[in-house]
């Protein structure tokens, strides 16, 4: 049973109800991040999110550890494009307490200057360790260049430059102008009473300011673009990118099942090709990555510098048959009952309801239930997802990022198989 009601100030309260369930699982959306920056404050929303968890004007950090630690360790947080999320799973005794603790670090967070000047070293740290993954830089690196200048292609926890110049007061605009009810939603799952978690949470956050003044990004343009970046490693990183749907597209239904057909599983077209039939990578994947203005549609492969140009012609052969063959009914069949499957199985997690719930109701206004998401893949028809096949897998949108040794790699001929591959 899902409940949604609204408290005084106009925040959703959406509580899911799951019988045999020994735990409640909460989480407070506000509903920016990165993409609702600037090029001046880049890194805001994220800095936020670690600031608030050190201390407030009723506890100190040390404090704040302990009652975290004595609710048994699961109040936690993360930073998104766009969201900030702060979030919790407890046991329902402890409900009331960990709701309270929430919203105190949501409204009355210090901010103190020199314990600011302190964390930027933490997440100076958490930049580096982002720089040492070859595979989250390629990612990071192509969307940056794809969605060039556009907020949404800013990474999350921003420059070190931009973190450094970081002030107090940016910090307090930036919850001032987006933690507000207007842009904020509860999700709670679990073992709960709708009307009790609405009574409670109506003392804690009512009193949150109505309205703020939440930058919206513009729609951004996609930019063809091929992007190499050398690091010390015996690996080159691949990271290929699609022009794709935004999160109230229709299409985005069979854009999740060709994520599916092409690398989201161990039978994918990609694993099954370059992996297990030529042995020429470890990791090969595909997903999507959506936004509620744009979207991208990524495939990902790691690869000794040596194969990099071999892996690549696979990649776009397999595409290239794909969009000149489509799929056939059979196919489709296969594709929504193991869609079916993954959403039933996923949806067993209570964290999946919360989540699930939060997202689509910011997204749609409303929650879509699972029966109801069920009902959207099964009415894929063959005709839509052999269309969005061919008009999302273009080759005149498609942008490409190479990460590690680079040096070892044919680059001119693998630059030229993408420019081949845009002209055919």
């Amino acid at each position: 049973m899902t409940a949604v009601q609204r408290l005084s100030n106009n925040i959703p309260v959406i509580v899911e109800t799951i019988p045999g369930t020994r735990s409640i699982t909460f989480g407070v959306y506000i509903g920016s991040g990165s993409q609702n920056e600037n090029a001046q404050n880049n890194g805001v929303a994220h800095a936020i999110e670690h600031m608030l968890f050190k201390g407030t004007d009723k506890y100190s950090a040390s404090e704040l550890a302990d009652i975290m630690t004595e609710l048994g360790g699961g109040v936690n947080a993360y930073t998104s494009k766009e969201n900030t999320v702060f979030y919790a799973k407890v046991l329902p005794e402890d409900f009331e307490r960990a709701a309270g603790l929430v919203a105190d670090m949501l409204k009355n967070s210090l901010i103190d200057h020199r314990e600011f000047c302190k964390e930027k070293h933490v997440i100076i740290d958490e930049i580096d360790s982002y720089d040492d993954s070859a595979e989250d830089m390629c990612h990071e690196l192509l969307q940056k260049m794809v969605w060039k200048d556009n907020p949404l292609g800013y990474i999350i926890s921003g420059s070190r430059s931009n973190v450094k110049r970081l002030t107090r007061q940016q910090l307090l605009d930036f919850i001032k102008d987006n933690y507000t009810a207007d842009n904020m939603v509860i999700s709670v799952a679990g073992k709960c009473e709708p009307s009790d978690i609405a009574k409670l949470l109506e003392s804690m956050f009512a009193d949150i300011p109505v309205k703020g003044n939440k930058p919206i990004p513009p729609v951004p343009e996609f930019n063809r673009c091929f992007i190499t970046r050398y690091k010390d490693m015996e690996q080159v990183h691949l990271n290929i990118a699609f022009d794709n749907v935004n999160n109230s597209d229709e299409d985005r239904y069979a854009m999740y099942m060709v994520n599916s057909l092409l690398g989201g599983n161990l039978n994918s077209r990609l694993f099954q090709k370059v992996r297990e039939e030529n042995g020429l990578t470890y990791s090969i994947y595909s997903y999507n990555s959506i936004s509620d203005i744009a979207g991208l549609f990524h495939i990902y492969a790691s690869m000794s510098a040596a194969q990099t140009d071999k892996v690549m012609e696979l990649i776009f052969g397999i595409i290239e048959e794909l969009v000149k063959n489509g799929i056939g009914e059979e196919e489709l069949v296969c594709l929504k009952k193991q869609t079916k499957t993954e959403l039933i199985l996923g949806s067993d997690a209570v964290s999946s309801t919360v989540l699930n719930n939060a997202r689509t109701f910011m997204t749609t206004g409303r929650v879509i239930s699972l029966d109801e998401a069920i009902e959207h893949y099964e009415a894929v028809q063959l005709e839509q997802i052999n269309g969005c096949i061919r008009k999302y897998l273009r080759p005149d949108r498609c942008s490409v990022c190479l990460v590690g040794n680079v040096r070892e790699a044919n680059l001119s001929h693998i630059r030229r198989k993408w420019e081949s591959y845009y002209r055919n």
